[in-house]
């Protein structure tokens, strides 16, 4: 990973002495095509290639408290939530629904929500379906049963999100409007306290009010108590969450209060829409704008329609959830030297380099190879003294014979920062293990062994006839490399001369340039950070020239 680290370094020169490559010079020409045009140069053309919205979206991951949060869409998980605002935004932008997609949504829900009844959210839309298909346009027996219960019990057991999914399902199935619904609400909200939930209280009896069913008969007073937020509601509670808001939105529409939503809030909102992929987000979104801007809406049609073709093949299973992590320390490392040193970009007040610095310092050693390689290059990139006893710990863990080499080759990357040569008896035993992978012509072993070689700068002729025996496979394996094994087969390419191809890189993670926004897909799902760090660290490295490079060679094998 030589030729990687170089590139972070060049702006650094006091860290460059020790940094090589070898680098035979062959030049091949690729005539992969990708979805998006790249100069043959291999000039990384920001604005094209990682523009303003993605790094929009990257510095949205730190938050002002000090937490680290990415996203991502997980196509190895369907949601039915993201389904569901999928299908609903499709409707709003007269979008042809799949078929499939939406049976299949009706028969998971159908059959989910007898586990969890918070899943009957999503029965008005299953109805729609229903009716729309000309199929059985009564509700279940059983979810009708269970609304009759929702709706006359008089007792704890009664739960208005219940009664309002269940009613407003009912409606949609049979155009049924029981005056129990709103009673039951009614009775509710008088109950209640001034916080975030009297907010939905009152917007699932608006809502049904607002579809024809009867008033309770306590209208009056429900009236009064929807009057009299806009005075004990704070901005902290309503703009919580996208969802609170439009519901507070329309409360005050029903009720004559004059509301309008903070224009920074609202201008963000519109500037996101280029950049986020959560369906839920994107849904109250857009019903903010319909009644605010709809002239925005009509702006925004077309970006809404490229998103969805470009993210959302046809497929007879559910769309994909949509995933958010916490405080992932790996890509907390990887997000810092994206911004920092890939990008070199000021992400002051929210840099991580501190907060980082600190937890590698303190911390207990991980059990993470990967998270313990991406400590120890933090360090090196920042000119960071790497703890003693993580160190020892490193050590010990490459002396324990239990796992091969290969396993172990983000250890020996951090071995090699921190300092440390191969001993004799490992030499033998990467040379035994780069057979051994070459026999199996398992493409990880073949590209990190070849790594390992060239990293620790091992037997310069035993390297290029290891790589003259490889590099045929590896070219026919490419295509259907894992993500992990393309990025290092690109550096190690790089590394043994060969132009690297942004349109190889483009073309394997599936780069879209929708508006001014990038899409790029990999493994674990669309704009997962580990992908992003991957294609900003390849498309650096096309940057660097053939002479850069050549003139490396003096620090290899010497």
């Amino acid at each position: 990973m030589i030729i990687f680290i170089f590139v972070l370094l060049l702006s650094q020169p006091y860290l460059f002495s020790n940094l090589g490559t070898n680098s035979l010079q062959k030049e091949q020409d690729s005539s992969i095509k990708t979805n998006i045009d790249i100069e043959d140069s291999g000039s990384l053309k920001t604005d094209i290639l990682f523009p303003d919205k993605l790094i929009a979206l990257l510095n949205e991951m730190p938050t002002d408290n000090g937490n680290f949060f990415t996203n991502r869409l997980d196509y190895n998980i369907g949601s039915l939530d993201q389904t569901y605002y999928r299908l609903k935004l499709q409707h709003m932008f007269n979008i042809p629904y799949d078929k499939k997609v939406a049976h299949t949504f009706s028969k998971e829900l159908l059959h989910k929500q007898k586990e969890d009844p918070s899943n009957s959210i999503y029965l008005d839309l299953v109805a729609e379906i229903s009716k729309k298909d000309n199929h059985n346009s009564q509700m279940p027996k059983d979810l009708y049963n269970e609304y009759t219960y929702q709706i006359t019990c008089n007792c704890a057991d009664s739960n208005p999100y219940l009664v309002y999914s269940l009613s407003k399902a009912v409606y949609v199935y049979q155009n049924e409007k029981s005056p129990l619904s709103l009673i039951n609400l009614g009775n509710t909200i008088l109950k209640s306290n001034i916080d975030e939930n009297l907010i939905y209280y009152l917007y699932w009896y608006f809502d049904l009010l607002e579809l024809g069913f009867p008033p309770s008969e306590n209208n009056d007073r429900i009236i009064d108590i929807a009057k009299k937020l806009k005075y004990e509601l704070n901005d902290e509670i309503l703009y919580s969450d996208i969802q609170t808001l439009y519901n507070y939105i329309l409360i005050s529409k029903q009720v004559d209060n004059k509301f309008i939503v903070d224009p920074g809030y609202l201008n963000l909102m519109k500037d996101r829409l280029s950049y986020i992929f959560n369906a839920y987000e994107l849904y109250y979104s857009y019903k903010i704008l319909e009644i605010y801007d709809i002239k925005a809406i009509e702006n925004y049609s077309d970006l809404f329609k490229q998103f969805h073709a470009a993210i959302l093949t046809t497929s007879e299973h559910l769309y994909p959830i949509y995933v958010v992590e916490e405080n992932n320390k790996i890509e907390m490392l990887q997000w810092q030297i994206i911004m920092s040193k890939l990008l070199n970009i000021d992400t002051s007040p929210n840099d991580l380099t501190t907060l980082l610095s600190q937890y590698i310092s303190k911390s207990l050693p991980s059990n993470s190879t990967m998270e313990t390689y991406y400590q120890v290059l933090f360090s090196y990139l920042n000119n960071l003294q790497y703890p003693f006893e993580k160190v020892e710990a490193l050590k010990k863990s490459l002396q324990l014979d239990d796992n091969s080499m290969m396993s172990k080759y983000y250890l020996y990357q951090a071995y090699h920062l921190l300092g440390f040569e191969l001993s004799s008896q490992e030499i033998d035993k990467l040379k035994s293990e780069s057979q051994l992978s070459l026999d199996k012509k398992d493409e990880w072993g073949m590209v990190v062994a070849l790594d390992i070689w060239l990293t620790f700068k091992i037997d310069q002729d035993y390297s290029v006839e290891y790589w003259d025996k490889i590099k045929g496979i590896l070219k026919q394996k490419e295509s259907v490399m894992t993500d992990e094994t393309f990025y290092h087969y690109q550096i190690l390419k790089r590394s043994m001369g060969e132009k690297l191809e942004q349109a190889q890189v483009a073309n394997h993670f599936n780069i879209r340039k929708i508006d001014d926004m990038v899409v790029i897909k990999g493994e674990r799902g669309e704009m997962d950070i580990n992908s992003i760090y991957y294609y900003a660290s390849l498309l650096k490295m096309s940057q660097v020239t053939s002479t850069q490079v050549q003139k490396q060679k003096e620090y290899i094998f010497r």
